[in-house]
């Protein structure tokens, strides 16, 4: 595997895990109704693939 490779994966890896962090902060700072399944996933970031 070229380092290109490598950097390229791994930047992609820390991205996602960003990503992720970032979905569960917003995640938890919303009112309780709102914590449902159904409406994280329907949020522009979950719903945009992680």
């Amino acid at each position: 595997m070229s380092v290109l490779t490598y950097v390229t994966l791994g930047a992609r890896r820390r991205a996602r895990g960003a990503a992720v962090s970032l979905a569960a902060r917003i995640h938890r700072s919303w009112p309780l109704p709102l914590t449902t399944t159904d409406a994280f996933q329907r949020h522009p970031v979950v719903a945009h693939g992680l």
